[in-house]
Protein backbone atom coordinates (compact mmCIF):
# COMPACT_ATOMS: atom_id res chain seq x y z
CA UNK A 1 0.00 0.00 0.00
CA UNK A 2 1.72 3.83 -0.88
CA UNK A 3 2.07 6.41 1.48
CA UNK A 4 -1.05 9.13 2.33
CA UNK A 5 -1.76 11.38 -0.01
CA UNK A 6 -1.95 15.12 0.78
CA UNK A 7 -5.24 15.45 -0.12
CA UNK A 8 -5.88 11.70 1.49
CA UNK A 9 -5.39 13.02 4.41
CA UNK A 10 -7.26 16.15 4.00
CA UNK A 11 -9.92 14.04 3.35
CA UNK A 12 -9.95 12.31 6.55
CA UNK A 13 -11.55 15.45 7.89
CA UNK A 14 -9.96 18.79 9.60
CA UNK A 15 -12.80 19.22 12.15
CA UNK A 16 -12.37 19.34 16.07
CA UNK A 17 -12.41 16.25 18.03
CA UNK A 18 -14.70 15.92 21.23
CA UNK A 19 -13.05 14.67 24.53
CA UNK A 20 -16.00 12.86 25.60
CA UNK A 21 -14.49 9.42 24.47
CA UNK A 22 -11.42 9.69 26.74
CA UNK A 23 -13.63 10.27 29.86
CA UNK A 24 -16.80 9.35 29.58
CA UNK A 25 -17.56 5.84 31.79
CA UNK A 26 -20.38 5.18 29.52
CA UNK A 27 -18.27 5.37 26.14
CA UNK A 28 -16.01 3.08 28.22
CA UNK A 29 -18.75 0.26 28.51
CA UNK A 30 -18.92 0.63 24.76
CA UNK A 31 -16.03 0.10 24.11
CA UNK A 32 -14.96 -3.11 26.51
CA UNK A 33 -18.90 -4.48 24.78
CA UNK A 34 -18.26 -3.82 21.15
CA UNK A 35 -14.71 -3.04 20.75
CA UNK A 36 -12.12 -5.36 23.57
CA UNK A 37 -14.89 -8.33 23.33
CA UNK A 38 -14.92 -8.46 19.10
CA UNK A 39 -11.66 -7.87 17.99
CA UNK A 40 -8.56 -9.71 17.48
CA UNK A 41 -6.00 -8.37 20.48
CA UNK A 42 -2.48 -9.11 21.53
CA UNK A 43 -2.00 -12.28 23.72
CA UNK A 44 1.78 -13.13 23.31
CA UNK A 45 4.33 -14.19 21.51
CA UNK A 46 4.68 -17.76 20.15
CA UNK A 47 8.73 -18.29 21.40
CA UNK A 48 6.90 -17.69 25.13
CA UNK A 49 5.45 -21.58 24.38
CA UNK A 50 8.07 -23.42 22.90
CA UNK A 51 7.03 -26.77 24.37
CA UNK A 52 4.00 -28.57 24.91
CA UNK A 53 2.20 -27.88 28.09
CA UNK A 54 3.66 -24.79 28.32
CA UNK A 55 1.12 -21.99 29.34
CA UNK A 56 0.67 -18.44 30.74
CA UNK A 57 -2.28 -16.41 31.76
CA UNK A 58 -3.38 -13.21 29.48
CA UNK A 59 -5.43 -10.75 31.32
CA UNK A 60 -7.39 -9.08 29.09
CA UNK A 61 -8.63 -5.78 31.69
CA UNK A 62 -11.45 -4.08 29.96
CA UNK A 63 -13.34 -7.46 29.72
CA UNK A 64 -12.35 -8.37 33.44
CA UNK A 65 -11.28 -11.89 31.52
CA UNK A 66 -8.67 -14.03 32.41
CA UNK A 67 -7.46 -16.23 29.13
CA UNK A 68 -5.21 -19.45 29.79
CA UNK A 69 -3.01 -20.17 26.71
CA UNK A 70 -0.93 -22.80 26.10
CA UNK A 71 0.30 -25.36 23.33
CA UNK A 72 -1.53 -28.38 23.60
CA UNK A 73 0.54 -31.94 23.29
CA UNK A 74 -0.56 -31.79 19.74
CA UNK A 75 1.64 -28.86 19.35
CA UNK A 76 -1.42 -26.45 18.52
CA UNK A 77 -1.69 -23.50 20.05
CA UNK A 78 -5.16 -23.23 22.38
CA UNK A 79 -6.92 -20.57 24.42
CA UNK A 80 -9.67 -20.82 26.73
CA UNK A 81 -11.37 -18.72 29.64
CA UNK A 82 -9.31 -19.19 33.02
CA UNK A 83 -12.77 -20.28 34.63
CA UNK A 84 -13.91 -23.85 36.23
CA UNK A 85 -16.78 -25.32 35.02
CA UNK A 86 -17.61 -26.05 38.34
CA UNK A 87 -18.07 -23.31 40.80
CA UNK A 88 -16.02 -20.15 38.60
CA UNK A 89 -13.16 -20.06 40.57
CA UNK A 90 -10.22 -19.57 38.33
CA UNK A 91 -7.83 -22.87 37.23
CA UNK A 92 -4.51 -21.33 37.10
CA UNK A 93 -3.17 -18.90 39.22
CA UNK A 94 0.58 -18.99 37.64
CA UNK A 95 1.35 -16.79 35.27
CA UNK A 96 3.16 -18.73 33.00
CA UNK A 97 4.59 -22.50 33.49
CA UNK A 98 4.44 -25.70 32.03
CA UNK A 99 1.56 -28.15 32.93
CA UNK A 100 0.02 -31.63 31.55
CA UNK A 101 -3.02 -30.87 33.37
CA UNK A 102 -4.69 -28.16 34.69
CA UNK A 103 -6.61 -28.47 38.29
CA UNK A 104 -8.16 -25.98 39.61
CA UNK A 105 -7.30 -25.16 43.67
CA UNK A 106 -10.94 -25.54 44.84
CA UNK A 107 -12.67 -28.57 44.54
CA UNK A 108 -9.59 -30.43 42.26
CA UNK A 109 -11.40 -30.23 38.96
CA UNK A 110 -9.20 -31.36 36.12
CA UNK A 111 -9.08 -30.65 32.53
CA UNK A 112 -6.35 -31.46 30.02
CA UNK A 113 -4.56 -29.62 27.66
CA UNK A 114 -7.11 -29.62 25.03
CA UNK A 115 -9.57 -27.95 28.30
CA UNK A 116 -11.40 -31.46 28.23
CA UNK A 117 -12.75 -32.18 31.67
CA UNK A 118 -10.89 -35.52 33.04
CA UNK A 119 -11.30 -35.40 36.66
CA UNK A 120 -14.21 -34.71 39.19
CA UNK A 121 -13.31 -35.81 42.79
CA UNK A 122 -16.44 -37.74 44.50
CA UNK A 123 -18.06 -37.55 40.51
CA UNK A 124 -20.65 -40.35 41.89
CA UNK A 125 -22.36 -37.92 44.05
CA UNK A 126 -23.38 -35.11 40.76
CA UNK A 127 -26.64 -36.12 39.54
CA UNK A 128 -26.56 -36.24 35.48
CA UNK A 129 -23.16 -34.61 35.11
CA UNK A 130 -21.84 -34.38 31.48
CA UNK A 131 -18.17 -34.12 31.44
CA UNK A 132 -18.26 -33.65 27.58
CA UNK A 133 -19.83 -30.36 28.17
CA UNK A 134 -17.71 -29.05 30.97
CA UNK A 135 -14.48 -28.67 29.57
CA UNK A 136 -13.11 -25.35 29.48
CA UNK A 137 -14.40 -22.75 27.41
CA UNK A 138 -12.42 -21.76 24.59
CA UNK A 139 -11.34 -18.91 23.21
CA UNK A 140 -10.23 -18.14 19.47
CA UNK A 141 -6.70 -18.05 19.12
CA UNK A 142 -4.42 -17.38 16.20
CA UNK A 143 -1.03 -16.13 15.05
CA UNK A 144 0.81 -13.88 12.57
CA UNK A 145 4.29 -13.53 12.52
CA UNK A 146 5.00 -15.08 15.43
CA UNK A 147 2.65 -12.62 17.23
CA UNK A 148 -0.66 -14.81 18.91
CA UNK A 149 -3.54 -13.12 19.19
CA UNK A 150 -6.80 -13.75 20.79
CA UNK A 151 -10.58 -13.02 20.23
CA UNK A 152 -13.02 -13.03 23.12
CA UNK A 153 -15.93 -13.49 20.40
CA UNK A 154 -17.40 -16.68 20.30
CA UNK A 155 -18.18 -16.39 16.65
CA UNK A 156 -15.25 -13.61 15.62
CA UNK A 157 -16.79 -11.87 12.01
CA UNK A 158 -13.20 -12.21 10.66
CA UNK A 159 -10.19 -14.33 10.99
CA UNK A 160 -6.98 -13.33 11.67
CA UNK A 161 -5.36 -13.54 8.24
CA UNK A 162 -8.67 -11.22 7.58
CA UNK A 163 -8.06 -8.76 10.42
CA UNK A 164 -4.29 -8.56 9.69
CA UNK A 165 -4.85 -7.88 5.77
CA UNK A 166 -2.36 -5.88 4.80
CA UNK A 167 -0.21 -4.63 7.79
CA UNK A 168 0.90 -8.83 8.08
CA UNK A 169 3.12 -8.18 5.10
CA UNK A 170 4.94 -5.44 5.94
CA UNK A 171 5.42 -6.91 9.16
CA UNK A 172 6.94 -9.50 7.14
CA UNK A 173 9.74 -7.62 6.36
CA UNK A 174 11.27 -7.65 9.59
CA UNK A 175 13.45 -10.21 11.63
CA UNK A 176 11.26 -10.94 14.41
CA UNK A 177 12.57 -14.67 14.75
CA UNK A 178 16.15 -13.02 15.30
CA UNK A 179 14.73 -11.19 18.18
CA UNK A 180 14.42 -12.84 21.73
CA UNK A 181 16.55 -11.23 24.14
CA UNK A 182 14.08 -8.29 25.94
CA UNK A 183 13.84 -5.50 28.99
CA UNK A 184 10.32 -5.22 30.12
CA UNK A 185 8.69 -1.77 31.37
CA UNK A 186 5.29 -1.52 33.11
CA UNK A 187 3.11 1.07 34.83
CA UNK A 188 -0.30 2.63 35.06
CA UNK A 189 -0.99 5.62 34.04
CA UNK A 190 -3.74 7.87 35.40
CA UNK A 191 -4.81 8.47 32.10
CA UNK A 192 -7.58 7.38 29.43
CA UNK A 193 -6.18 4.03 26.90
CA UNK A 194 -6.80 6.50 23.89
CA UNK A 195 -4.24 9.50 25.11
CA UNK A 196 -1.76 6.51 25.50
CA UNK A 197 -2.33 5.55 22.00
CA UNK A 198 -2.12 9.03 20.80
CA UNK A 199 1.60 9.59 22.31
CA UNK A 200 2.99 7.04 20.57
CA UNK A 201 1.41 7.67 16.61
CA UNK A 202 2.57 10.82 15.94
CA UNK A 203 5.70 12.60 16.00
CA UNK A 204 4.68 16.45 16.69
CA UNK A 205 5.93 16.31 20.37
CA UNK A 206 9.35 15.04 19.58
CA UNK A 207 10.75 18.39 19.76
CA UNK A 208 9.03 19.50 22.83
CA UNK A 209 8.28 16.52 24.99
CA UNK A 210 11.50 14.97 24.16
CA UNK A 211 13.95 17.99 23.76
CA UNK A 212 16.71 15.82 26.44
CA UNK A 213 16.19 12.48 25.21
CA UNK A 214 15.50 12.57 21.78
CA UNK A 215 17.18 15.65 20.84
CA UNK A 216 18.07 15.87 17.30
CA UNK A 217 18.41 12.38 16.66
CA UNK A 218 14.44 12.25 14.72
CA UNK A 219 14.84 16.24 14.09
CA UNK A 220 17.47 18.22 12.12
CA UNK A 221 17.64 21.66 9.76
CA UNK A 222 15.58 19.57 6.97
CA UNK A 223 12.74 19.07 9.12
CA UNK A 224 13.03 20.58 12.43
CA UNK A 225 9.36 19.33 13.81
CA UNK A 226 10.32 15.62 12.91
CA UNK A 227 7.75 15.24 10.27
CA UNK A 228 7.46 11.80 9.57
CA UNK A 229 8.44 10.04 6.43
CA UNK A 230 4.99 8.70 5.78
CA UNK A 231 1.38 7.32 6.88
CA UNK A 232 -0.38 4.04 5.51
CA UNK A 233 -3.45 3.07 6.42
CA UNK A 234 -4.72 -1.01 6.52
CA UNK A 235 -8.53 -0.97 7.45
CA UNK A 236 -8.45 -0.27 11.19
CA UNK A 237 -4.53 -1.16 11.46
CA UNK A 238 -2.14 1.91 10.41
CA UNK A 239 1.92 3.00 10.16
CA UNK A 240 4.13 5.74 10.36
CA UNK A 241 7.59 5.92 8.96
CA UNK A 242 10.05 7.75 11.61
CA UNK A 243 12.57 10.50 10.04
CA UNK A 244 16.40 10.33 11.80
CA UNK A 245 18.59 12.55 11.12
CA UNK A 246 21.95 11.98 8.89
CA UNK A 247 23.79 14.53 10.70
CA UNK A 248 23.05 13.52 14.32
CA UNK A 249 26.51 13.45 16.06
CA UNK A 250 27.26 10.53 18.79
CA UNK A 251 28.93 11.43 21.75
CA UNK A 252 31.40 8.86 22.55
CA UNK A 253 29.62 6.18 24.82
CA UNK A 254 26.85 6.37 21.54
CA UNK A 255 29.13 5.33 19.02
CA UNK A 256 30.89 2.58 21.43
CA UNK A 257 27.07 1.32 21.40
CA UNK A 258 26.34 1.78 17.83
CA UNK A 259 29.74 -0.18 16.86
CA UNK A 260 28.46 -3.09 19.04
CA UNK A 261 24.54 -3.60 18.13
CA UNK A 262 23.05 -0.76 17.37
CA UNK A 263 20.60 1.26 20.24
CA UNK A 264 17.09 3.01 20.37
CA UNK A 265 18.80 6.39 20.18
CA UNK A 266 21.14 6.34 17.80
CA UNK A 267 19.27 8.27 15.02
CA UNK A 268 19.02 6.96 11.30
CA UNK A 269 19.32 3.35 11.03
CA UNK A 270 22.18 1.40 9.78
CA UNK A 271 22.10 -0.19 6.13
CA UNK A 272 22.19 -3.87 7.07
CA UNK A 273 18.74 -4.00 5.78
CA UNK A 274 17.90 -2.30 2.91
CA UNK A 275 14.98 -4.44 2.08
CA UNK A 276 13.00 -2.45 4.64
CA UNK A 277 15.15 1.00 4.45
CA UNK A 278 12.66 3.52 2.13
CA UNK A 279 13.88 6.35 2.80
CA UNK A 280 17.32 8.14 2.86
CA UNK A 281 16.27 8.93 6.68
CA UNK A 282 14.52 6.10 7.63
CA UNK A 283 14.63 5.43 10.98
CA UNK A 284 12.11 2.70 11.86
CA UNK A 285 8.21 2.26 11.30
CA UNK A 286 5.93 2.26 14.49
CA UNK A 287 2.96 0.02 13.27
CA UNK A 288 -0.17 -0.01 15.08
CA UNK A 289 -1.93 -2.76 15.72
CA UNK A 290 -5.64 -2.18 16.29
CA UNK A 291 -6.96 -1.89 18.70
CA UNK A 292 -4.61 -1.19 21.66
CA UNK A 293 -0.65 -2.53 19.99
CA UNK A 294 2.29 -1.11 18.44
CA UNK A 295 4.99 -2.58 16.98
CA UNK A 296 8.29 -0.28 15.95
CA UNK A 297 10.95 -2.17 13.94
CA UNK A 298 14.16 -0.92 12.98
CA UNK A 299 17.14 -3.27 11.77
CA UNK A 300 19.11 -3.70 15.40
CA UNK A 301 15.68 -4.44 17.72
CA UNK A 302 12.06 -3.70 18.07
CA UNK A 303 9.91 -2.03 20.49
CA UNK A 304 6.54 -3.09 21.09
CA UNK A 305 3.42 -1.12 23.32
CA UNK A 306 0.48 -3.43 24.74
CA UNK A 307 -1.92 -0.70 25.75
CA UNK A 308 -4.77 -1.92 28.02
CA UNK A 309 -7.31 0.17 29.86
CA UNK A 310 -8.40 -0.62 33.56
CA UNK A 311 -11.07 2.13 33.88
CA UNK A 312 -12.27 5.40 31.81
CA UNK A 313 -9.73 6.75 33.60
CA UNK A 314 -6.47 4.10 34.10
CA UNK A 315 -4.44 3.03 31.71
CA UNK A 316 -1.81 -0.06 31.93
CA UNK A 317 0.99 0.47 30.15
CA UNK A 318 3.54 -2.56 28.73
CA UNK A 319 6.74 -2.14 26.81
CA UNK A 320 9.03 -4.89 25.94
CA UNK A 321 12.88 -3.63 23.61
CA UNK A 322 13.93 -6.87 22.45
CA UNK A 323 17.15 -7.34 20.53
CA UNK A 324 19.53 -10.46 19.57
CA UNK A 325 20.65 -12.09 21.93
CA UNK A 326 23.97 -10.55 23.15
CA UNK A 327 27.42 -12.57 21.45
CA UNK A 328 29.41 -10.28 24.14
CA UNK A 329 29.76 -8.14 26.65
CA UNK A 330 30.08 -5.42 24.50
CA UNK A 331 26.83 -6.18 22.78
CA UNK A 332 24.99 -6.37 26.53
CA UNK A 333 26.61 -2.76 26.98
CA UNK A 334 24.78 -1.56 24.27
CA UNK A 335 21.57 -2.81 24.63
CA UNK A 336 21.33 -1.92 28.13
CA UNK A 337 22.74 1.92 27.27
CA UNK A 338 19.96 1.50 24.49
CA UNK A 339 16.99 0.51 27.26
CA UNK A 340 18.39 3.22 29.56
CA UNK A 341 17.71 5.73 26.98
CA UNK A 342 14.25 4.14 26.05
CA UNK A 343 12.93 4.84 29.87
CA UNK A 344 14.74 8.21 29.95
CA UNK A 345 11.88 8.95 26.71
CA UNK A 346 9.48 7.07 27.86
CA UNK A 347 9.39 8.44 31.25
CA UNK A 348 9.04 11.88 29.27
CA UNK A 349 5.79 10.44 28.10
CA UNK A 350 4.70 9.41 31.29
CA UNK A 351 5.09 12.57 32.88
CA UNK A 352 2.53 14.64 30.44
CA UNK A 353 0.45 12.17 30.13
CA UNK A 354 -0.33 11.95 33.87
CA UNK A 355 -1.41 15.39 33.37
CA UNK A 356 -4.20 14.91 30.87
CA UNK A 357 -7.36 13.52 32.04
CA UNK A 358 -7.66 15.96 35.51
CA UNK A 359 -7.30 18.61 32.28
CA UNK A 360 -10.14 17.02 30.28
CA UNK A 361 -12.24 16.28 33.59
CA UNK A 362 -11.90 19.51 34.14
CA UNK A 363 -14.05 21.12 31.40
CA UNK A 364 -12.20 23.78 29.90
CA UNK A 365 -11.96 22.60 27.01
CA UNK A 366 -14.14 20.38 24.73
CA UNK A 367 -12.38 19.59 21.56
CA UNK A 368 -9.37 18.48 20.41
CA UNK A 369 -7.50 20.18 17.78
CA UNK A 370 -5.25 17.17 15.57
CA UNK A 371 -3.07 18.75 12.92
CA UNK A 372 -2.28 17.02 9.58
CA UNK A 373 0.64 15.04 10.99
CA UNK A 374 -1.56 13.50 13.34
CA UNK A 375 -3.30 11.99 11.19
CA UNK A 376 -3.31 8.81 12.54
CA UNK A 377 -4.41 9.74 15.56
CA UNK A 378 -7.46 11.32 13.75
CA UNK A 379 -7.71 7.67 11.62
CA UNK A 380 -7.67 5.74 15.52
CA UNK A 381 -10.22 7.32 16.89
CA UNK A 382 -12.50 7.48 13.77
CA UNK A 383 -11.92 3.54 14.15
CA UNK A 384 -12.74 3.50 17.90
CA UNK A 385 -16.09 5.45 17.58
CA UNK A 386 -17.17 2.97 14.81
CA UNK A 387 -16.41 -0.32 17.11
CA UNK A 388 -17.86 1.42 19.98
CA UNK A 389 -20.92 2.39 18.04
CA UNK A 390 -21.37 -1.22 17.22
CA UNK A 391 -20.93 -0.04 12.98
CA UNK A 392 -17.67 -1.79 12.19
CA UNK A 393 -19.69 -5.15 12.21
CA UNK A 394 -17.52 -7.59 9.38
CA UNK A 395 -16.51 -5.20 7.05
CA UNK A 396 -14.00 -3.09 9.61
CA UNK A 397 -11.00 -4.27 7.59
CA UNK A 398 -12.83 -3.20 4.16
Amino acid sequence: MAMLTDSEIAAMGTAPISTEPYWSEDYFKLEAKNLFAKVWLFAGREIDLPAAGDFFVKEILPCKASVLITRADDGRLRAFHNVCSHRQAKVVFESRGNAQRFACRYHGWGYNLKGELKVVPDEAKFTGLNKANCGLTPVAIDSSNGFIFINLDPHPAQTLKQYMAGIDDRLAQHAFAEWTSGYRIQCDIPVNWKCVIDAFQETYHLSFAHANSVTDRSTGPGNPLGHPIGFEIYGPHRMMGIWGNLEHKLSPFEMFAVMNGGVISQGVADTARNAVKRHPNWQMDVHGLFPNYFIDTAPSFFITHEVQPISAGMTRWVTHATFPPAKNAAQRVSQEFSVAAYRDTAVEDISILSTQQQAMLSGAKTHIQFQANEVLCRHFIATVDRYARGLAGARANA
